[in-house]
């Protein structure tokens, strides 16, 4: 699993890159991923979710970086 963000910018949704490739919508079990959200209990509790039960995000979505609010790198 790759987390990532997905959708037009200012306006975009957690999601994920699942096993076969294929882009899923996260925004139903999370607002954001943002630096406060980050910790290891939730990243293992996102382990643990199904990925093929969360709906596909449509061919050709703009994606962006996987967490807002991170000023530098």
């Amino acid at each position: 699993m790759k987390l990532l963000r997905h959708g037009p910018v200012g306006a975009e949704k957690p999601g994920a890159l699942d096993g076969q490739g294929q882009v899923r919508d996260l925004s139903l079990l999370i607002a954001d991923f943002t630096p406060d959200w980050m910790s290891p209990e939730k990243l293992n509790a996102l382990k643990a979710i199904d990925l093929s039960k969360m709906p596909l995000v449509p061919a050709g979505t703009r994606l962006g970086t996987p967490v807002t609010g991170v000023r530098q790198f």
